[in-house]
């Protein structure tokens, strides 16, 4: 792999950088239910608010706590947290 693809590579896997979480995390969701947590998954931009910021604060905390392995991330039993979660951002 060249230097500088491994530099971006490192970047954006760094834990204070959520933004490649967060852009992964919720095309996978619009991918895998068809409707997205944002408006538009393909809009990766600051003035593109969540639907639910908590659902996806978590899922991308998720993600990068299983070292960005999607698999991982989704086939764990669920939790009731992030239910708890999801019914936060509705109310």
């Amino acid at each position: 792999m060249a230097k500088r693809s491994r530099k971006v590579l490192e970047w954006l896997r760094k834990k204070a950088i959520p933004y490649f979480a967060k852009a992964f995390v919720y095309r996978f969701w619009a991918s895998y239910f068809k409707v997205g947590i944002v408006l538009s998954p393909d809009d990766v931009n600051l003035a593109n608010l969540p639907s639910n910021k908590p659902l996806l604060d978590y899922l991308a905390e998720r993600f990068i706590a299983h070292k960005f392995d999607i698999a991982q991330s989704d086939t764990r039993p669920a939790p009731e947290e992030p239910f708890d979660v999801l019914a936060e951002g509705l109310s």
